[in-house]
């Protein structure tokens, strides 16, 4: 690491976002963020990681009883839920 950033704190970040940054991973993972990404705008969605867990939920099914409550168990959420999500899904592929 560089010297002029040996005695870094998060009170040294220069805005809100990236001193949340450091707080949550670290001013390591902060400093690398703002060299790597300068000038970037992120947009971090509110449920990106919704859509990727259903999605796996979707590709993992494979209409069992075992599989409903393993992937309810694996993902937090309730079987009622899988077949919700998966019976929406099917209804999609169809139309498309």
């Amino acid at each position: 690491m560089k010297a002029w950033l040996e005695n870094l704190s998060d009170e040294n970040m220069p805005n809100e976002e990236i001193r949340a940054i450091a707080e949550l991973y670290g001013l390591e993972f902060a400093v690398r963020f703002m060299h790597d990404l300068p000038g970037a705008l992120i947009n971090v969605p509110m449920n990106g990681l919704k859509k990727i867990r259903n999605e796996y939920i979707c590709d993992k099914y494979d209409g069992s009883k075992i599989s409903r409550l393993s992937l309810a168990f694996e993902c937090e959420v309730s079987e009622g839920y899988i077949k919700q999500l998966v019976s929406k899904n099917r209804k999609r592929i169809r139309l498309a």
